[in-house]
Parts: structure tokens; sequence; C-alpha cells
């Protein structure tokens, strides 16, 4: 476990100089120093492929921290000597799970952006997903979440499943990359607002207990981002997903922890109907599509209701002006030795 120790303390229980001290009480809430981006990693005993994310983690430019939720409490000496001469903190928290992890990491950095990764997502070489990333953020002050994976529209004529292993994303920003607004998005990774991140109250810690995979707390952010007024969209980033031994490990890999994961699954999809469906008071998620289903339903688009209309909306916006999801002209970066 990383022990962050302040600056000016020479070594454990030592007292701040006395000009340390007065800086401390009277320091901005960023002490000046904000970041460009945290990156957060949820990891579960993975050593075989550690040492290349942690190099491609290095790599990434910019103002950064590393952050590490070590669910498993192992490679620690990995840990160490990979991420040396770089800024970073591993926390051992004992099984909480991403959900827990990734709130509880959140609230020890203060940065413009977030990333939050799995442990089987693998940067790409070039740094071409970060600059549209920022790009988008910057032209676009309603973006909350953009996910680098795959996301949904159900109802209406967008309905469908996009990104990685589904439909090609349809749309492109103005720098000429795919980018498209979604209703739901699926986890890995995320690139969220920090300051919307904090103000929303974060992830759900409903969607499971301790230890357990939270299935669906992806979908149930995507929805309160989009009732808060913000956008979620979906952007090609080029990852390696479900790199490494993936397959053969986490909750996949064992029939008990399988059957549970259905489980929680069953009970966190009545969780989204009760919280913003037409059970619940807001009246705000219409399940009027299911995409990849023979009965997959596409309503016109003026019945298209809640969250349905302001997916479309941003869409279509989007067309008018490609600018929303990111027009800084790209450039790759040369590759990290």
């Amino acid at each position: 476990q990383v022990v962050l120790v302040p600056p000016g303390v020479a070594e454990r229980g030592s007292a701040p100089a006395v000009q340390d001290r007065r800086d401390l009480l009277t320091a901005e809430t960023s002490c000046g120093r904000e970041l460009d981006m945290a990156l957060i990693v949820q990891y579960f005993r993975r050593p075989s492929i550690l040492p290349h994310l942690l190099k491609r983690l290095k790599a990434v430019p910019g103002k950064k921290e590393i952050l590490i939720n070590d669910d498993s409490a192992s490679d620690m000496g990995l840990f160490q000597a990979r991420l040396e001469n770089s800024r970073f903190t591993v926390m051992v928290p004992g099984n909480i799970h991403e959900i827990r992890g990734y709130n509880r990491l959140a609230k020890l950095v203060h940065a413009k952006l977030l990333v939050l990764l799995q442990d089987d997502d693998l940067p790409p070489v070039n740094q071409l997903w970060l600059q549209h990333a920022y790009s988008a953020f910057q032209n676009n002050p309603k973006l909350g979440l953009l996910a680098g994976f795959t996301g949904t529209i159900q109802g209406g004529p967008q309905t469908g499943k996009y990104g990685v292993g589904r439909s090609r994303i349809p749309s492109s920003a103005a720098n000429g990359r795919p980018f498209m607004f979604v209703t739901l998005a699926n986890m890995g990774p995320f690139v969220i607002r920090q300051d919307l991140f904090w103000q929303t109250g974060m992830f759900n810690m409903n969607f499971s207990c301790r230890g357990d995979p939270g299935i669906g707390f992806d979908y149930e952010f995507s929805l309160r981002t989009w009732w808060k007024g913000y956008q979620v969209a979906l952007f090609n980033c080029q990852f390696n997903y479900h790199w490494g031994n993936w397959g053969s490990t986490g909750t996949r890999a064992n029939r008990p922890l399988y059957r549970r994961r259905v489980t929680i699954e069953k009970r966190n999809s009545q969780y989204h109907k009760t919280m913003y469906g037409v059970e619940s008071a807001r009246q705000f998620y219409w399940r009027q599509g299911l995409p990849g289903r023979s009965s997959a339903l596409k309503t016109p688009r003026d019945a298209v209701k809640g969250v349905g209309a302001r997916v479309h909306d941003a869409n279509d916006a989007l067309q008018a002006n490609p600018s929303l999801g990111g027009s800084v002209p790209l450039r790759s970066p040369a590759p990290p030795s």
C-alpha cells in the first residue's frame, strides 16, 4: 500500500516546516496544481499484462496521475518498479470492486478529466484518442461522459448498438473521427469531467455489494448524466479491449460467481426502470427499442420520449455542427521508447 507524504515532511510523523503549514492553511482547492487528467484503473491479479499496461499509461502526455485500485492486493513490486519516477497512487482496499474503487480514487485527486479504465483496456501507442477527448470537452460544455467502448440507443430511427464489435459509429466529429451521442454507454474506458462526477454523486453504490460485480452501474450513470442536463457520447479511441487473459479470469471464469453476476444483472436492470422508467416518478427512460433482437422496435422520430428524444436531438445538432464532437486537427506524436 502506497502512503502519500506531503511535501516538506522529511519522514513519517515529523511536522511540516512553518512555511509549509502556512501554505496549507491558505491554499486554494486545487493548490494551483490541477492535473490535466487522472488515469484510474480497476485491477485484479493480471501480472502478465501489467508491465505493458503501466508502460502505456506512463507514456500518456500531460500533467497526470495514475491511480490503481488493487483489489487483489497483489503485484505491489510491479507497481513500484514500473511506475518509478511518475506520480501514482496504489490503493489496496480489500476487494471492494469497481464502483467503490472508482469513487474512492476519484476523491483523491484534482483533475480536469477522469479516465476510468479496466485492467484489460490497453491504450494505443499514439495519443489521438486523448487529443480527441480534450477537443470534444472543450467544444461542448454539455458533454459530461465520453465512452470509448460501446453504446446503445433505444427508441427512434437511430436504435442500435454501436462501437467495438457492434454497428459502426455512423457520424463523425469535425476532426473526421467517429463520434455520436448514445442513451447508454458500456464501461471501459470512460472519460468524465471530474466536476460533473462529483456534483452528480459519482457511481451508485446500490448497484453492487462490496466485492460483487456492479453490472449496469454504467447504464445508470449514463441515464443520470442525461437527466442532469448533460450528454453522453461514444467515440473510437482505438484501445485494445479485453486484452490478455480476459476470458480465463474474472466473474466469467468462475461458475458460482457467474451465476451471481447474472442475478445482479437482472436486479440492476430493474433498478433502471424503477429509477428512470415508466415505473418511476421521472418518466424519463422508455425502452422503446431493444437492438439485436428480432422484436426490435424502431419508433418514429416524433414518438420518441424522454432520454431518447434528447439523444436524437443531440445527434441532429452534431450533424449540423460536427465541431460539437471535436475539431482540433489531430496528429500522432512519436511513440514511446
